[in-house]
């Protein structure tokens, strides 16, 4: 079936630790396995995703009270060059991608009124 693997795995460990009287200090990593994926209906490999491994990560500070969160975060930690789709124009000498996104680094600053 195309832009289905047969299998995927994930998993998000996530540990807090508490701050005295401050908050929270907390990491998660979210990890996630795809099996290889075909972007043609005839399964050719060509066009087609190989299994792949990709890491996010994020550490925040919540303070005791919950109205703020500051937070640095990672997408696609090691950069693995990953495609959304495939597909060939007219012969197979011809093939695009529609890449993912790379390596992303952000910060966020969270104020719950």
């Amino acid at each position: 079936m195309i832009y289905a693997p047969e299998w995927t795995f994930s998993i998000g460990p996530q540990y807090t630790y508490p701050i005295k009287d401050y908050g929270f200090l907390t990491f998660r990593a979210d990890i996630y396995w795809s099996d290889m994926v075909y972007w043609y209906p005839h399964n050719f490999i060509e066009l087609s995703e190989p299994d792949y491994w990709k890491v996010n990560s994020s550490l925040w500070f919540e303070t005791s009270d919950g109205k703020w969160r500051f937070e640095g975060y990672v997408k696609n930690l090691f950069e693995k060059e990953l495609t959304n789709a495939g597909f060939s124009m007219f012969t197979y000498n011809d093939i695009g991608v529609d890449p993912k996104d790379p390596r992303v680094l952000g910060l966020q600053v969270v104020y719950k009124f």
